[in-house]
């Protein structure tokens, strides 16, 4: 999302680019006046006078020793005369032309030194002088190649001219002269034999780079600033190449070590020169590359003390603070970068971030279209779609991205592929993401964020194994990124596993101490009960954040801390502040994008007997479009609460309405006409609830609801035919109850059974015999067999006149539950029914002795011994305790009584 954070990068080619101007101006360090003073030494002095030879040789002696006066005098342009009138009188002088050379290259003319030179050479060719001064000639005059023999030679005369060697060392590097070539050899010998000179063994780190040997440069580089500290750029370019390697640490040593005494000088308020700031810059990259965050903008902020328009500088210190989260003062950063370079599209680029981050969404537009008339930065699609989301225009906001990704995938960071894949999602697209991702992947393999992406991605489609996957491989790979670790958290938190979560997340949390990182690790560590470490890290992700943003994204972090706070507060009894909380995280959802929030400030004053504060807080919410399905929902909930069936009904109607498909609605409904005694009106509408699939819930990052129908309650479509089938038997249909129940498939509810049963009793009751069978049958059909399904699965049976099949489901249900008296007696009833006299009695036997003792067993042990036995006073006695037990059917059971002891007293019958 935000703009690299080095200045240049150090390879070879672009090395030597540099290094050619002198080898010296490079990253930091000094100015190109200072560079050419300390790494190009003046020619050599003139060698002394040759005698005279003559009457016109004496004159030109005489103005040779004039011009050396001169020339001590730095009166250069006069002695250039006299020499030039002395080698008139002589023109074979060869020190004069040797001394008018020297004054040429002094005077920056070193074309027309070069003749001199070379004629000089070509009298005293052994003279170490001529052949510095002649190697220096060629060298400024763009004979660089041809500067590599004399300066060989001069060395090879006069080891002791190291400025030869350095020289030698420059014109091989802005010859690029292979390394092994013979030209290169002299300057090479003399660095292996030198280990007493750090200039010269950084002068050959520089040649080595040039030619694309970096082993060979860092190996040079390291003695350099071993034998010598004093050589800032040797340790620049040395924490550059570290840096290039991502050897973050070594880089950072380096970088450190040459601005040591800079470092100290600024802190002590001390004035520093001006070069240096892009040293301290690059130190700033590589901590920040580090995660150490502080010490990043630290260093950034030496930088721009040194030079207060370092426009960069600006824009890297603005870019840490808007991964902070801190989005007013990136904001402040940016705009000074643009007071000094307002063409910058770079600036204009993260300018609109934290503008957009902050809600001002038509100001980030401005800067975006300033970028785009440009023509020349084509990633600012990918903020026109941050735009576009923000702004809820989710189809532009598709096109945007999908265009940025089309013109410029090379700059399609992992943001906004996410929030493309998040758009997907939340608009029933999920087909399009793996192919997205697949593809984001192609284009960069190796990237850890695109990778972290297409774990997230694969997070989104509930693909969680893949996901772990790819976060593992990819922490091992890359253990220093914080989001990766972040991610896997997340991960592990809902995978249930909490420990794992909480080390994962902590580890996030402690690298760069972000707000986000505080919100996830403080939800996890709630979870694992402990409040006070949570309530601590929610604290200081606000502090982090500072007040949160009033919109924007950085908000959702902000309110969902102040939301974490609350829920804390009120768990620890403390609601006052809890619904300070609350109402904190709604101010700053002025777009009533998280209704959720509402809904929990609500709930937190209808606890605090606030129902009046509870309702204005929802009807707030209902106002704000955004955020109408959920606190149209949570207030029609309310009111239901309150008893206001017929508002809340009608609320929950619109709200059906505007979404059809609002299953969660439909449910609320039907539970609020239940309530209100139209139990089949409501059982109605959980059946359409059944038969209508739910609007798919998008959600962000942390799983918060994105969707408009995304208001909880998840229940399963078994649970809704369950209560559906309830709702029927209330309303006294236990046929529609029974219709309902019998769409449902393994594995059932666990009410379910118990549902079924009570349906095949109200069946068989209201003499709806084959359809209580029916459900008894389809209970053991989903649920497995159970004694009371088996009782009356007889029980039916035996009314329908199948007593063999009566007969094996009672016995079933005896083996069972032995000890049930209700049950042994019906099985008794149906042994006598089915003449099993023997059985019959044997049932009855173990029934008396069971408790509690069902009336219906005497009636039925006084038929056993009526009927069959032909003992009527003991049947008498059973009938009459049967009686005395408050048997139902008194006055059959009375009139067998009177009947037996008309018979056992004589009378007639």
């Amino acid at each position: 999302m935000l703009a690299s954070h080095r200045t240049s990068t150090t390879s070879p080619r672009k090395m030597a680019a540099v290094l050619a101007l002198w080898c010296l101006a490079a990253l930091f360090g000094w100015g190109a006046a200072d560079a050419e003073q300390a790494a190009t030494p003046a020619p050599a002095a003139p060698p002394g006078p040759t005698p005279a030879v003559a009457s016109d040789s004496a004159g030109a002696e005489r103005l040779h020793q004039r011009a050396r006066e001169l020339i001590r005098e730095d009166r250069l342009p006069e002695a250039a005369q006299l020499l030039q009138q002395a080698l008139a009188l002589d023109p074979a002088a060869a020190t004069a032309k040797s001394d008018l050379g020297f004054v040429l290259l002094k005077l920056e003319r070193p074309a027309e030194a070069v003749p001199i030179l070379e004629q000089a050479r070509a009298q005293l060719p052994d003279e170490p002088g001529i052949l510095f001064s002649l190697g220096a000639a060629y060298r400024l005059s763009g004979k660089v190649a041809d500067a590599l023999e004399p300066l060989g030679a001069c060395l090879a005369l006069a080891p002791e001219r190291k400025e030869a060697a350095y020289l030698l060392g420059m014109a091989l590097l802005e010859a690029k002269i292979p390394a092994n070539a013979p030209a290169a050899a002299p300057f090479f010998a003399y660095v292996d034999r030198d280990d007493a000179d750090g200039r010269l063994h950084y002068i050959a780190g520089n040649v080595h780079l040039a030619l694309g040997d970096p082993d060979r440069a860092i190996a040079e580089y390291r003695k350099a600033v071993a034998l010598d500290a004093e050589i800032v750029q040797a340790a620049s370019n040395l924490a550059s190449l570290y840096y290039d390697r991502q050897q973050y640490d070594l880089a950072r040593e380096y970088y450190e070590k040459g601005l040591e005494r800079v470092a100290r000088a600024i802190d002590k308020g001390k004035p520093a020169p001006k070069e240096y700031a892009p040293a301290f810059y690059n130190l700033g990259n590589c901590l920040f590359r580090l995660g150490l965050p502080d010490d990043a903008v630290a260093a950034f902020r030496r930088a721009i003390l040194l030079d207060p328009e370092y426009q960069l500088a600006y824009v890297s210190l603005g870019n840490i603070l808007f991964q902070r989260g801190q989005l007013a003062d990136a904001e402040a950063a940016y705009r000074t970068a643009l007071s000094f370079d307002a063409s910058s599209p770079l600036a204009h680029f993260n300018l609109s971030s934290a503008l957009l981050g902050q809600g001002k969404l038509e100001e980030a537009r401005e800067h975006l279209e300033a970028i785009a008339r440009r023509g020349d930065f084509p990633r600012a699609q990918y903020r026109l779609g941050d735009y576009y989301r923000l702004k809820g225009d989710a189809a532009a906001a598709i096109a945007a991205y999908e265009k940025g990704i089309q013109d410029d995938p090379e700059h399609a960071d992992a943001a906004a592929y996410g929030h493309l894949f998040g758009l997907y999602v939340s608009g029933n697209d999920a087909a399009q993401v793996l192919p997205l991702a697949d593809s984001a992947l192609a284009r960069s393999a190796n990237d850890p964020a695109i990778r972290g992406l297409v774990a997230r991605a694969h997070l989104a489609l509930h693909q969680e194994d893949r996901a772990a996957e790819i976060l593992e491989k990819l922490l091992a790979e890359h253990p220093e990124r914080r989001e990766t670790r972040h991610l896997r958290g997340s991960l592990q938190a809902r995978r249930g596993d909490l420990a794992a979560a909480d080390k994962s997340l902590a580890a996030a949390y402690r690298q760069g101490k972000a707000p986000l990182d505080a919100l996830s690790w403080g939800l996890v560590v709630a979870r694992l009960g402990q409040d006070k470490r949570a309530l601590e890290l929610a604290d200081e992700g606000l502090a982090a954040l500072g007040a949160p943003a009033r919109a924007g994204e950085s908000a959702v972090v902000g309110g969902d801390l102040l939301m974490l706070r609350g829920s804390l507060l009120e768990r620890k009894g403390e609601r006052k502040k809890a619904i300070e909380a609350y109402r904190a995280a709604l101010d700053s959802d002025e777009q009533g994008a998280r209704p959720w929030y509402a809904a929990a400030l609500a709930a937190a004053q209808e606890h605090a007997g606030d129902a009046a504060g509870a309702a204005e807080t929802l009807r707030r919410c209902v106002q704000t479009a955004a955020g109408n399905a959920q606190c149209q929902y949570a207030l029609a909930r309310h009111e239901a609460r309150e008893g206001h069936w017929q508002g809340a009904a009608e609320r929950l109607r619109r709200m059906l309405a505007a979404d059809p498909r609002c299953r969660v609605a439909r449910v609320a409904l039907a539970r609020v006409l239940a309530a209100n005694g139209e139990k089949a009106a409501g059982a109605a509408e959980l059946e359409a609830a059944v038969s209508e699939p739910e609007t798919p819930a998008g959600g962000d990052s942390e799983g918060n609801p994105a969707s408009r129908c995304a208001l909880g309650d998840p229940l399963s479509a078994a649970d809704l035919a369950v209560e559906a089938a309830r709702m029927h038997l209330g309303a006294g249909a236990p046929d529609r109850a029974l219709a309902a129940l019998s769409r449902l498939s393994t594995p059932l509810p666990p009410q379910a059974e118990a549902l079924l049963v009570e349906t095949a009793r109200s069946l068989l009751a209201t003499g709806s015999t084959p359809a209580a069978l029916a459900a008894a049958n389809r209970a053991m059909e989903l649920g497995g067999e159970s004694a009371a399904l088996l009782e009356l699965v007889a029980l039916a049976s035996f009314k329908l006149g199948d007593l063999t099949a009566a007969t094996r489901a009672i016995e079933r249900a005896v083996q069972l539950e032995a000890s049930n008296a209700a049950i042994r007696n019906n099985a008794a009833a149906i042994a006598i029914a089915s003449h099993h006299q023997e059985l019959a009695d044997a049932h009855l036997q173990v029934a008396k002795n069971l408790v509690p003792l069902p009336a219906a067993v005497l009636r039925n042990l006084g038929i056993q011994l009526e009927r069959q036995r032909g003992n009527a006073r003991e049947a008498v006695d059973a009938y009459a305790a049967y009686l005395a037990a408050g048997g139902a059917d008194r006055a059959l059971v009375e009139s067998w009584v009177r009947a037996l002891r008309a018979i056992l007293d004589g009378a007639p019958s």
